[in-house]
């Protein structure tokens, strides 16, 4: 898996966000839980992301027994998505990184911001 570099939105804004090829193994950023994620897809087909939660079941003090869903976002042909932010306790590994996968990564572009 590829690391990708967060980039911080500053009030001046990102005048030239770097955006990274999608790789064939999946993507990982170091997930603070304030981070989304953007797809751009110049493909002719539509692309599914997949976040996978490592937490999945846990007793919430307010809730009870509860579970955590992996997430999945389908990038339509020609558009651009976002997703996040994405809980850390839930999605985090053991070194503080999210990872995502995808069902093809043909003119597939990442790039991940934070605030």
């Amino acid at each position: 898996m590829a690391i990708i570099t967060v980039q911080s939105i500053m009030e001046e804004g990102i005048p030239a966000p770097t955006r990274t090829a999608a790789a064939a193994e999946g993507d990982t950023w170091e997930n603070s839980g304030n981070e989304f994620v953007e797809f751009q897809n110049g493909g002719e087909a539509s692309v599914v992301v997949t976040f996978t939660a490592l937490i999945t079941a846990f007793d919430s003090p307010t809730y009870g027994p509860a579970t955590k869903s992996s997430r999945t976002i389908t990038v339509a042909a020609g558009l651009t998505s976002l997703i996040g932010p994405f809980v850390a306790s839930a999605f985090n590994d053991e070194n503080g990184y999210c990872s995502m996968t995808y069902s093809s990564v043909a003119s597939l572009t990442v790039a991940i911001f934070t605030f």
